[in-house]
């Protein structure tokens, strides 16, 4: 195959079928369960099989869900980055299947914990099922828990990957190329992890929570507990919606300017909080509905959402950042310079062309 006229395009699925299994880690120090799903580039016998309705993925949700995935395809030989990811507050580790899967498909391992305690799961058992409503009091205490809990999660993943403590042999990761990256809460927890973790080559911080200026005591404590005076550089970028009715754009671009260098975001128009999840309109309908029976980030925005039918179509978010999410670790764990060209030059004129709409800072 002649590559020298083939463009780069971050924003098409990848040449490797993908693979996906499951596993509940043990962190004996803390006794704590760390149900954990792997994505990875899988063998060529898989070819097309993790996009067939018939042979994808199928998992339990609330309903049967179905993921561009192989389940136990077994992962194929080589040396492949690691990107791990953190769901946010009152979701699951499969939350982004959309974007793990497009990473694993270009040659990438991607992990995501469950961060028990925080949990669509709990929250709904703990409150919906019950028909109680979290109080504020409630929240403060599942968020000072899960602050603590999240950093040491990721971390005990990674240290379990490259110790071999997985399905995933250790021989297939690059332990000097590991990415972070996070939705909301979990936006909020991998800027944490840069500030612990001396092993993060690259962040991508989507719609993270620990902006100023803050709407509710969790806000404040989330703010005062999130220092980016990073003791190594990391490049970050801030993938971000101008409609955020969870966390406010303000905030948004306050943690841009307290990042270091170097740094960008970009927003995208016209969309909300929840664009970033896999069934982006049902997920924010949901919450729109049902706020006040089920506890979130900042749950007493939500009054501001707009009805989806109002906001960009689910699959421009999905293109937006499954094209420059890979593009940030494809340019900063792979130094591909076609990726750091795009970062540079043409992310506007790039999602333009995909009919997205967008601002850089």
């Amino acid at each position: 195959m002649n590559t020298k006229n083939t463009k780069y395009d971050p924003f098409m699925r990848g040449p490797f079928p993908v693979g996906v299994k499951s596993q509940d880690l043990i962190d004996s120090k803390r006794g704590r369960k760390i149900p954990i799903e792997i994505w990875y580039p899988a063998t060529d016998e898989y070819l097309g099989m993790d996009l067939d309705e018939k042979t994808k993925d199928k998992y339990r949700l609330f309903s049967r869900v179905k993921q561009e995935a192989v389940r136990d395809a077994p992962i194929r030989k080589g040396i492949f980055p690691l990107v791990m990811f953190s769901h946010g507050y009152s979701g699951h580790r499969r939350q982004s299947t959309h974007f793990c899967c497009h990473l694993a498909s270009h040659g990438y391992i991607v992990s995501s914990p469950d961060h028990l305690g925080n949990t669509i799961f709990e929250m709904l058992e703990n409150y919906t099922f019950n028909k109680k409503v979290a109080t504020p009091e409630d929240m403060i205490k599942i968020t000072k828990s899960s602050m603590i809990d999240r950093p040491l999660d990721i971390s005990f993943v990674i240290d379990s990957l490259l110790a071999g403590g997985t399905s995933i042999s250790k021989t297939s990761i690059n332990v000097k190329k590991i990415g972070m990256t996070g939705h909301s809460f979990g936006g909020w927890t991998t800027l944490k992890v840069c500030e612990k973790e001396d092993r993060i080559c690259a962040a991508l911080p989507l719609a993270p929570a620990g902006g100023k200026p803050w709407s509710d005591d969790i806000g404040q404590l989330l703010y005062k507990n999130l220092n980016l005076n990073w003791t190594h550089s990391i490049p970050t970028l801030y993938l971000v919606a101008e409609r955020d009715s969870e966390l406010s754009l303000e905030s948004m671009h306050d943690l841009l300017r307290r990042t270091q260098e170097p740094k960008c975001m970009v927003v995208l128009q016209n969309a909300d909080h929840f664009h970033f999840c896999d069934m982006a309109d049902q997920i924010h309908e949901y919450f729109r509905r049902t706020r006040e029976t089920v506890s979130h980030d900042v749950s007493a925005a939500s009054e501001k959402m707009s009805p989806f039918s109002e906001l960009c179509p689910a699959i421009e978010g999905y293109n937006y950042l499954r094209g420059l999410g890979l593009a940030h670790m494809d340019a900063h764990l792979k130094l591909k310079q076609e990726a750091t060209n795009l970062l540079i030059n043409d992310v506007k004129l790039a999602l333009e062309k995909h009919g997205i709409s967008v601002k850089v800072f």
